[in-house]
């Protein structure tokens, strides 16, 4: 998916307006309560190296948090055992506050319940 300039995105936890890290990046921060919203094809940048990403499949604990791009609702899901959410459609990823570096890290954390 392109990500382009267009209508400010909404945070999928807290409902403010995402803002850009780079305009030119598809990666975003929630300033109210932390969260990051990174792209597909960011992702692989952000948390792998020369592996692939595995997107394992988890047990929502809360109902389903809408996509701030296309608003269908997202799958929990962890990588390298960190809880978070991917849009099937537009292949984005959300992670709540500090989750994101957990990922990097690769860090085996459990899943918060």
């Amino acid at each position: 998916m392109t990500y382009r300039q267009g209508p400010p995105l909404p945070c999928p936890h807290c409902g403010m307006q995402l803002a850009a890290f780079e305009e030119a990046r598809p990666k975003w921060r929630c300033r109210s309560c932390g969260g990051t919203l990174v792209g597909g094809e960011e992702l692989q940048f952000e948390v792998a190296s020369a592996t692939a990403v595995e997107l394992a499949p988890r047990m929502p604990i809360r109902p389903p948090l809408a996509c701030p791009i296309c608003g269908d609702p997202m799958i929990a899901c962890a990588i390298h055992e960190v809880p978070a959410e991917r849009c099937e459609r537009d292949r984005c990823v959300w992670f709540e506050r500090g989750d994101l570096g957990r990922a990097r890290r690769g860090l085996v954390q459990p899943i918060r319940t």
